[in-house]
């Protein structure tokens, strides 16, 4: 232990030496930060956690198939059956994305369709449904309309 203080002596004062020049890098790096921090946009979340009977909502498509389909599997059939045209435009339509008299575009579509996310929880019949939008209120209602329209399907 004795033998480390002199290489931490020399440190210390190699540290004295350029202490002001220390302090402004300092001081230039935090406040850089900073501003590049206070410059990004918020951003919102909104999730909801959706108890869902797989047995029952895929067991008449999946009719004749000798393999049990994985988690994976499931999930990729349950974003075909939700994320339907029809599907979309009743979300885009409960959420108020859109005005209702003005047409939704494919582009606007398939944009919702990618930023809609269902996950696994863990869990085979739990799932997560999120959404992301600068608008706290927005991602609220996107996953309160997924939920509605969920809820119908089942």
């Amino acid at each position: 232990m004795l033998e480390q203080f002199p290489e931490v002596y020399y440190y210390y004062k190699g540290v004295m030496k350029n202490k002001r020049m220390a302090i402004f890098i300092a001081l230039f790096v935090s406040i850089s930060a900073w501003s590049i921090v206070f410059t990004l946009a918020d951003k919102y979340e909104s999730k909801a956690k959706v108890h869902l009977d797989t047995a029952s909502v895929i067991r008449p498509l999946m009719k004749g198939m000798v393999i049990e389909p994985d988690l994976e599997s499931i999930i990729r059939i349950i974003q075909q059956l939700m994320f339907t045209r029809p599907n979309l435009e009743k979300i885009v339509q409960i959420s108020q994305l859109k005005d209702a008299k003005d047409p939704i575009s494919n582009d606007a579509i398939e944009k919702l369709k990618k930023e809609i996310a269902i996950k696994s929880a863990g869990d085979k019949d739990i799932f997560d449904i999120s959404y992301s939008s600068n608008n706290p209120d927005v991602a609220k209602s996107v996953v309160q309309a997924v939920l509605t329209v969920f809820s119908e399907q089942a």
